[in-house]
């Protein structure tokens, strides 16, 4: 049914990496991430996220001379403890709010857990009926449902792991039936 393969998929990151100056674990995951997750994943999608809407983006810690700089600090100067971005809040912690300057990371979330009770909740049936399940035999049919009765009664949200086996259900009817 699904081929295996042995493909190396990390080789081309392993390949960046091993070519890059980075002195230690943490700066090759930030070169990695500035090569890899930012330029092919988070900026693209800001930047079709924006023109979609007729918006105007700017990153001004990307401006070329900014990002070298902090490519030369030290990893301690970056990291205290589990704490990222230190010597950037201990440079702005007389500029901005408490409130702000220690704020958790917040991305552009979409409203997925709403969308699977509302207007994807009949895809989501669909896709995920036990038998449909059952006859693929990959996944725990009565388990899959245990998610769906518990996310749409607001006992729990399972959006991500529903989304997930909705997506997977999705990618399954375009490429392998």
């Amino acid at each position: 049914m699904l081929e295996h393969t042995n493909a190396d998929i990390y080789r081309g990151v392993r390949e960046l990496v091993n070519a890059s100056d980075a002195k230690n674990v943490i700066e090759q995951m930030q070169y990695a991430d500035i090569n890899f997750y930012m330029a092919e994943d988070i900026l693209t999608k800001v930047d079709r996220a924006a023109m979609a809407v007729s918006l105007e983006t700017r990153a001004p810690f990307l401006d070329p001379r900014v990002a070298q700089f902090a490519a030369s600090i030290p990893v301690e100067y970056k990291l205290k403890g589990s704490k990222g971005k230190y010597i950037l809040k201990e440079a702005m912690k007389d500029l901005l709010p408490k409130t702000i300057l220690h704020r958790p990371k917040k991305g552009f979330g979409i409203p997925i857990a709403e969308w699977l009770k509302g207007r994807l909740n009949p895809l989501l049936h669909d896709l995920l009926a036990p038998q449909r399940l059952r006859e693929q035999g990959l996944f725990n049919a009565d388990y899959v449902q245990k998610l769906i009765r518990e996310h749409e009664m607001g006992a729990a949200s399972h959006h991500k792991e529903l989304w997930t086996l909705l997506v997977f259900q999705l990618w399954w009817d375009n490429f392998l039936s």
